[in-house]
């Protein structure tokens, strides 16, 4: 029936599995990395007769993108108190224009 499992008590196997990112691995943070410091480096030359000056705030969003989800820019340590499992997570800089976390 259409619309019962909303209404339908979770279980504890039911329940969603929160999976960290890893940004290392995406070809969207491979390509920020590997290619935004040429960008900044050509953007005068090659775009700023279509596009406009090269805002500093660009630059600012992709670094804090590139910063984002490392473990070695900050951390909470997440416990389960039941189990006593624990895991590291790092923290977000919770920007919305580039980063998809």
């Amino acid at each position: 029936m259409i619309g019962q499992a909303a209404t339908e008590p979770m279980t504890p196997d039911a329940s969603p599995v929160s999976r960290p990112r890893n940004p290392l691995n995406s070809a969207y943070y491979r390509c920020a990395e590997d290619h935004f410091e040429t960008f900044g480096q050509v953007y005068e030359e090659r775009f700023e007769k279509l596009y406009g000056f090269f805002r500093p705030y660009v630059q600012h969003v992709i670094y804090r993108y590139l910063d984002c989800g490392e473990l070695h820019n900050g951390l909470a340590r997440i416990r389960c108190k039941q189990c006593g499992h624990g895991y590291p997570l790092a923290f977000s800089h919770k920007c919305r224009h580039f980063c998809p976390s």
